[in-house]
């Protein structure tokens, strides 16, 4: 597969297909013992800007533990990160009209993210952009979810990652019925537990006036027991973690919603 989103995407693209070629030797027993032995930790990333005047830059860049580990979990599912997720996903207009110029460089946030361990990041890239849609195969989603667990959940209560997955499904909801990402735009700003119940407010005042059919998809006991966790959490680094999951699948959700709307309207009421 060629690639030309940027250095980033290019590298993770490298490392997978080089740790999927070591998984597919029959002798390997453990993977990430020898990804440790094979592959370097530590890389240069050069860029040459295009034109005539070349201000080229580099910089270091140390593959830690934890994402060469992360990689090597991912590889050995035969989840290929870039491969079968990130260049699957694409930008498009209200129309459905794709913005190839755009593309690069949300494939390039989101290898960027996986490689320098930026959950933030990564969680940003998925947060609705005004007049923009996020294009993807709905099969995505659960290799998102696998990457989510393995990345920030694997030592995290699974319970806990339902209700949170739940209440991001629940707020694009929302939002689509709504036709009003702003609600989403508003996670984006969260910086602490009383920022998200304010955004969680807001959502469940946006419900008045929905109609019933509309309120079956929306789990309204996923945003109760979500506002139930942030009274509970002390830990800053799990409430970061826990508002980046929900940016995810509220962000996954309503592009998923927004790609269901525009194809019943194309085949005219007919999913």
């Amino acid at each position: 597969q060629e690639v030309q989103d940027g250095p980033y995407s290019l590298l993770l693209a490298f490392l997978e297909r080089a740790m999927d070629e070591i998984a597919e030797r029959g002798e390997v027993t453990d993977l990430f013992a020898e990804v440790q032995r094979r592959i370097s930790e530590g890389w240069l990333i050069i860029s040459i800007p295009q034109g005539r005047l070349k201000n080229i830059t580099a910089h270091d860049l140390i593959l830690d533990e934890p994402i060469l580990r992360l990689l090597a979990q991912l590889v050995e599912q035969g989840n290929l990160p870039y491969a079968h997720c990130i260049s699957e996903i694409r930008i498009t207009d209200e129309k459905g009209k794709r913005l190839q110029d755009l593309i690069p460089n949300l494939h390039e946030q989101m290898a960027k993210a996986i490689l320098t361990n930026d959950f933030d990041l990564f969680a940003k890239t998925f947060v609705p952009k005004p007049r923009r849609q996020l294009r993807f195969p709905f099969a995505i989603e659960s290799i998102v979810e696998n990457l989510i667990i393995l990345w920030r959940w694997s030592n995290m209560d699974a319970q806990t990652l339902e209700i949170v997955k739940k209440a991001g499904r629940a707020l694009a909801k929302i939002a689509a019925s709504k036709k009003q990402p702003v609600l989403l735009y508003a996670l984006e700003r969260v910086r602490s537990a009383s920022d998200l119940l304010e955004v969680l407010k807001e959502g469940v005042h946006r419900l008045i006036g929905l109609e019933a059919e509309e309120m079956r998809y929306i789990s309204l006991d996923a945003l109760e027991q979500l506002t139930e966790l942030l009274h509970q959490i002390t830990d800053a680094r799990q409430f970061a973690d826990l508002k980046n999951t929900l940016i995810i699948f509220a962000g996954i959700a309503y592009s998923k919603d927004i790609m269901a709307e525009s194809r019943q309207t194309m085949t005219g009421g007919e999913v």
